[in-house]
């Protein structure tokens, strides 16, 4: 799914889900590590089980987000910068 706008991502992926379009585990690229929060904390909130990597986070803590998302125990969103490489 490509959606134009950060905006649009919520309502695009809420529809999918209602429409039951596709099923966990699900990557989802951010163009921001705040978007990345953002966007998780809403998905939580709608009652998926979402958790994000970025670069804020300790390599334990993203290393343990990876196991989750490899089991299909969380969905992950993932943040991305646009025109520079994501620090790992």
């Amino acid at each position: 799914m490509f959606v134009g706008t950060e905006d649009s991502k919520l309502l695009s992926l809420r529809s999918l889900i209602a429409e039951g379009a596709f099923t966990p585990p699900v990557l989802i690229f951010c163009q921001s590590i705040l978007r990345a929060k953002e966007l998780s904390t809403e998905l939580l909130f709608d009652g998926i089980n979402a958790d994000c990597i970025h670069a804020e986070r300790t390599p334990e803590e993203r290393d343990e987000v990876v196991r989750k998302f490899a089991e299909g125990s969380v969905w992950r969103s993932e943040e991305r910068r646009v025109g520079k490489e994501c620090p790992r």
